[in-house]
């Protein structure tokens, strides 16, 4: 049990008057649904990126893009 929890899942037929849903005849719910933290996924991409030498320079203007066979 990864959870901790009997069921992860469970119907909310109540839910689903109360939300933009309500034509539907139940929602399903999970109490331990994560979510990213956009901060740290781009902490990570850039970590990633850079150890394969890409660069960012960030809040420099973009003047042109020029794609070639091998490069942009």
């Amino acid at each position: 049990m990864i959870t901790g929890l009997d069921e992860t899942f469970f119907l909310s037929p109540e839910k689903s008057t109360q939300s933009a849903f309500q034509e539907t005849d139940f929602l399903v719910e999970n109490l331990v649904e994560g979510a990213l933290h956009s901060g740290k996924l781009v902490m990570k991409l850039v970590e990633k990126c850079q150890s394969l030498g890409i660069e960012f320079l960030f809040g420099t203007p973009i003047l042109e893009i020029k794609e070639e066979r091998n490069a942009v």
